[in-house]
């Protein structure tokens, strides 16, 4: 429901829609506005997020950046269309490919930022193989596999989550002693 605010303890406050919201975090009430919301009553709240979390379509990114007040900040949910956000007015990314990838996506995105869009381009194409990778056994799967491929972590996961396959973990071996040359 538009407008209605939700505390983040209360149980009913993760379903919207059906969809479960629980993976939210603690940061006291808030609202779930559809990107359908007319920009009018978006411009009523202090602060947005919106976090299109692999979902974000190229119209939806414009109808945000159109419509929003200054005071907004709209970051990009997918690692793969921080460029395209950034270009178009966006303000950055929540990233997960900057946690196993860190100089490569953060040189992308700061190359984005400062308006070097061909060398943001073509940074992102070279790690587009990488960012599916990371995806490829749902998040955190990719994520967690890759970091403990780098030393940083355990390869265990909290059910019902189970480690990335072998599969997953020779393709990201691969692609994590290219990225670290």
């Amino acid at each position: 429901e538009i407008g209605k605010k939700y505390k983040w303890y209360e149980s009913n406050s993760f379903d919207c829609h059906g969809k479960d919201h629980s993976g939210q975090t603690a940061y006291g009430t808030y609202d779930i506005i559809p990107t359908e919301t007319p920009v009018e009553q978006m411009k009523q709240y202090d602060t947005i997020i919106y976090a299109g979390w692999n979902t974000m379509t190229e119209e939806q990114m414009q109808k945000i950046l159109d419509g929003r007040p200054e005071r907004f900040l709209v970051l990009s949910g997918d690692d793969g269309l921080t460029v395209e956000l950034v270009k178009r007015g966006g303000d950055g990314v929540i990233s997960v490919a900057a946690n196993t990838f860190p100089e490569k996506f953060c040189r992308c995105v700061h190359d984005a930022m400062e308006g070097k869009i061909e060398e943001a381009e073509a940074a992102m194409q070279q790690m587009e193989e990488p960012i599916n990778l990371l995806f490829k056994e749902g998040n955190p799967v990719g994520v967690k596999t890759a970091l403990y491929l780098k030393g940083v972590c355990t390869n265990t996961m909290r059910l019902p989550l189970v480690p990335g396959s072998e599969a997953l973990q020779a393709k990201l071996k691969s692609q994590i002693a290219e990225y670290e040359k």
